[in-house]
């Protein structure tokens, strides 16, 4: 799959990639970010055949984190953003994966079912990654959307802080 954002980024790196709350991606672009994914999830331990938990809407970074796990041939498991602990802790406890990914709002629900189980990677992002700076939700988003000011969780590192500071594999 990645050979699709590697040979458009080559061919055509101003194409747009992705078009998410009013920002436009080129293939140039998404090219560098899943670079950058991939280089995160190989220093959090992520290789070959490793599973990555994907607790995180449709959105541009849920794209780059797919892309990045293909470009490092890890397995992705997709994780319904509406399970309860419960059901969250059936899935982790099934497939095992050696990082879990999950919207900075989902944190509670990923501690929650993680309490008690072996230390596992979690890392989070937010629904405005990568969205226009100038982009105001619209109902139904403005639940998902961090508040102004709102401080980061420092049990969960930010994914794409972790990403903006890392070169591109």
């Amino acid at each position: 799959v990645d050979v699709i954002v590697r040979q458009n980024a080559e061919h055509c790196p101003d194409a747009t990639a992705i078009i998410y709350l009013n920002h436009i991606i080129t293939y140039g672009e998404l090219h560098t970010l899943v670079g950058r994914a991939a280089a995160v999830l190989q220093s959090s331990g992520v290789g070959c055949g490793d599973v990555v938990a994907v607790m995180v809407p449709t959105s541009a970074i849920h794209w780059v984190i797919f892309f990045a796990l293909a470009r490092i041939g890890a397995v992705h498991c997709g994780v319904n953003v509406m399970y309860r602990a419960d059901e969250l802790r059936f899935v982790l406890d099934d497939a095992k994966p050696r990082v879990i990914f999950c919207l900075d709002k989902l944190l509670p629900v990923v501690e929650q079912a993680t309490s008690g189980a072996a230390p596992t990677t979690v890392l989070t992002v937010s629904i405005a990654d990568l969205a226009d700076p100038g982009f105001a939700p619209y109902p139904g988003l403005d639940a998902w959307w961090p508040l102004p000011g709102q401080p980061q969780s420092a049990s969960a590192p930010a994914f794409l802080d972790q990403m903006m500071k890392t070169r591109p594999l």
